[in-house]
């Protein structure tokens, strides 16, 4: 096991250079600090979480700070980090004399401030949420209680350090900083409820989907110039997309990732509800589809080489009104729709699109509570079911509720589900895959559909349209 001693010590310096920076007193080597955040692994970053948890919450002040803000302020603190770089870093200075001149360069697309002030966002993003290590993607196993003694954070204020409100304000002002973003997608995992509540708030939310549209226009721009710049390479400067540009479309894109992973989050992430992209992206939606599309149009193989955005692309087409669809979609979400259509009435389409979203939820089960883990006094999450150990409730009262009014017929069917489909791996199964297992196992229809519109929240007398007014003929 290797020892953390060291990178404890570097992280303690840190927390008290970066604190006085922000009161603008600069003792602090933007390289030597770059330098020890790559050396930040998964085991690395928990082990600060748990020995030094002083470190993130100096990181979390400094992201919050009003003076982020203000360009020349930022200028202002990029030229003091260079100096003392230069000046005074036993490890980087150069040491100049006396009759020696400083000329400071500071490009103002790449201000040492701003390097810094995103990777103490990616440290940030990376503790709360750390990603699935196989994939790079947000991850399909959920920590069920969002706060744990011992490791950071361990409290609501050490998330929220100038309360909820204030703290997510300045990072939606700060989201022209795409680490910014990156850090506010894994507020939302680890704490959904008040973080979606501060960022659909009008002020918020226009702020934040302007600099997103924004960021897949530029994300676009540079996917055409870098599809240009292959075929040229190649010979062939008017080629369509293929597995080879693709390569590197993808490569140069991955700086645009924070928004794709942002809006995943919102989708299909922790506590995720239906329609809530739909209301993030409300009067934007058909604006940010497009901003969308204009990036996944230079790959060839848009699910392959992009999923998550692929299934924002989707859900956005989904939500749009008629007037607004005419123009043909790009196959990609035609073959998604076809399926869609197709899974009003295969009930195990339907309920392989549907089952590994319900293992994203943590609220107490019971539809008239709702309970979020986050408002529970202590530190433990909620109890489950005893019987079928999916579902959970804050409360015996709930459960009992519950029972009585629902999960006695729910709770059968799901034990009946997970002896055909293990519980642990149904996350992590794609669609037609837990499709096909529930039909080879006869798993009956009317159980199968009765399952997937609980989950999607429709009373048992419902039909879940997830695709209402799309039509294969009229709007393609």
């Amino acid at each position: 096991m290797p020892s953390y001693t060291p990178l404890e010590h570097q992280a303690r310096a840190f927390a008290a250079q970066i604190r006085p920076l922000v009161d603008d007193d600069h003792a602090f080597c933007p390289t030597c600090f770059m330098a020890f955040a790559e050396q930040l692994d998964f085991a690395a970053r928990e082990h600060l979480g748990m020995k030094c948890p002083e470190f993130y919450d100096t990181l979390m002040a400094f992201v919050t700070t009003e003076h982020i803000l203000d360009m020349d302020l930022r200028i202002a603190q990029s030229t003091y980090l260079l100096s003392h770089q230069i000046m005074k870093c036993v490890k980087c200075s150069a040491q100049p004399t006396s009759n020696d001149e400083i000329n400071y360069f500071i490009p103002v697309d790449d201000m040492p401030f701003d390097k810094i002030y995103n990777t103490c966002c990616y440290i940030l993003a990376s503790c709360l949420a750390p990603p699935d290590p196989s994939t790079g993607q947000l991850p399909k196993r959920i920590q069920k209680w969002p706060f744990k003694a011992g490791h950071w954070p361990s409290t609501p204020d050490q998330l929220f350090p100038l309360g909820p409100e204030r703290t997510i304000d300045h990072l939606v002002h700060s989201a022209y900083h795409r680490g910014a973003v990156n850090l506010l997608s894994a507020m939302l995992q680890r704490h959904r409820p008040r973080v979606f509540e501060e960022i659909t708030k009008v002020e918020n939310n226009d702020f934040l989907l302007r600099a997103t549209i924004r960021g897949f226009e530029a994300a676009a721009r540079l996917a055409a110039a870098t599809l240009s710049t292959h075929n040229e390479s190649i010979g062939r400067p008017s080629a369509a997309p293929t597995p080879a540009s693709d390569e590197a479309v993808v490569e140069a894109l991955e700086i645009y990732d924070p928004f794709t992973t942002l809006l995943v989050t919102i989708l299909a992430g922790v506590d995720s509800q239906p329609h809530e992209l739909a209301r993030f992206a409300f009067c934007y939606d058909h604006v940010l589809y497009r901003a969308v599309v204009s990036v996944l149009a230079h790959v060839s193989d848009a699910e392959k080489c992009n999923p998550p955005l692929a299934k924002v692309a989707i859900a956005l087409y989904q939500k749009l009104d008629v007037v607004h669809r005419r123009d043909p979609p790009p196959p990609f979400i035609r073959v998604e729709v076809e399926e869609d259509l197709k899974a009003q009435v295969d009930v195990y389409r339907l309920l392989g699109g549907v089952l590994p979203l319900f293992f994203l939820r943590r609220a107490c089960t019971w539809p008239a509570c709702g309970k979020q883990p986050h408002t529970r006094t202590g530190s433990t999450a909620f109890a489950k079911c005893a019987s079928c150990r999916a579902v959970q409730y804050c409360s015996r009262d709930c459960q009992r509720a519950d029972w009585r009014e629902e999960h006695r017929e729910i709770c059968d069917i799901l034990k009946e589900v997970f002896t055909i489909l293990p519980k642990a791996e149904i996350p992590d199964l794609p669609r037609h895959e837990i499709a096909q297992v529930c039909r080879d196992h006869a798993l009956p229809p009317d159980r199968a559909r009765r399952l997937a519109t609980w989950i999607l929240g429709y009373s048992s007398e419902e039909t879940p349209l997830r695709t209402q007014g799309l039509s294969i003929t009229s709007s393609m």
